[in-house]
């Protein structure tokens, strides 16, 4: 890995080898601040060689400290696919702003998150910008009212025709659905006016 100077060099060395707690942090910060800033001078062997770094790493700094990466990794294009997947699988906290807005994610990864991971990551993953049918199909079979209800509320999310049906007669039961579904611009009339026998003026 390129370092601009001798000095620089050896005070990651020196992190590198030491095996405090302070120390692990303060190396994770400094390579990714090196990535993110160098990013785009970076060969692809420097590239793979800083995400390993990172990707080790990551299971024994802090939380906050892997939430801060989480947030700058979110909104890079170009973002390192194994290290946001690393994060995808995270604490809710830490993975909420990779799910819920990096473009490295397929529909594939988000399949896998809402039926492996917590109420926290199918939350931020029903509140994607252009959430695909297939990912809503899952999040309506994980029974999570709240991620449901979060995902009916979001316009973009590709909410099949059938899916709609099938919720608005869930909503009979589950009244969190009724409110979001009737707001749907996307809604067909025939299931509008069938949830008005049971939903309220």
């Amino acid at each position: 890995m390129r370092i601009s100077n001798d000095g620089e060099a050896r005070r990651l060395l020196a992190l590198a080898r030491s095996k405090s707690q302070a120390g692990r942090e303060t190396l994770y910060k400094n390579v990714w601040d090196l990535f993110e800033n160098r990013n785009g001078s970076l060969s692809e062997r420097e590239r793979t060689l800083m995400t390993e770094i990172l990707r080790q790493l990551s299971g024994e700094v802090e939380r906050e400290v892997r939430r801060h990466v989480a947030e700058r990794l979110a909104r890079m294009d170009d973002a390192p696919r194994e290290l946001v997947m690393l994060l995808a699988h995270d604490e809710g906290d830490v993975a909420f702003p990779i799910l819920k807005e990096s473009r490295m994610l397929l529909d594939i990864d988000l399949v896998e998150v809402v039926r492996q991971r917590s109420q926290q990551h199918r939350l931020a993953v029903a509140l994607r910008e252009g959430l695909g049918g297939t990912v809503c199909q899952a999040i309506a079979e994980s029974g999570d009212c709240d991620a449901v209800t979060a995902m009916l509320a979001n316009h973009s999310a590709q909410v099949s025709s059938e899916l709609m049906a099938t919720l608005a007669v869930f909503s009979k039961e589950v009244e969190a659905y009724q409110e979001p579904l009737l707001h749907r611009p996307d809604l067909p009339a025939p299931i509008a006016r069938r949830m008005c026998v049971w939903v309220s003026a």
